[in-house]
């Protein structure tokens, strides 16, 4: 699956891209998004008119912050995000998130 991987903090994203291409997935470089199937971000770092231009172009996106901020939930969840998940999370089951992802179509 092509990922494009919208994250600012280096180790998240180095700890993301090495998982994902453990798996046989492409990361797709940022200024392509439209190459993408699949998008994962920090909801912190993407403002809600980012992410409904991902969704409305058919990109299933991820979105992740961690688990105390609701308000950051919560818009991830209101502007399409196919699933919204604690860093936690992301972090010990973006291989499995993926997966279901490219089972899902």
């Amino acid at each position: 699956m092509k990922v494009l991987l919208l994250e600012r903090n280096l180790l998240w994203s180095e700890r993301l891209k090495r998982a994902l291409l453990a798996g046989g997935h492409e990361v797709v470089p940022k200024d392509q998004p439209e190459a993408a199937e699949l998008a994962i971000l920090h909801l912190g770092e993407v403002d809600e008119e980012a992410l409904r231009r991902l969704t409305s172009a058919g990109i299933k996106v991820i979105g992740h912050a961690g688990h105390k901020e609701e308000e950051l939930l919560e818009r991830g969840r209101s502007a399409g995000c196919w699933r919204v998940v604690s860093n936690g999370t992301i972090a010990s089951r973006v291989a499995e998130l993926v997966e279901e992802a490219g089972r899902e179509g």
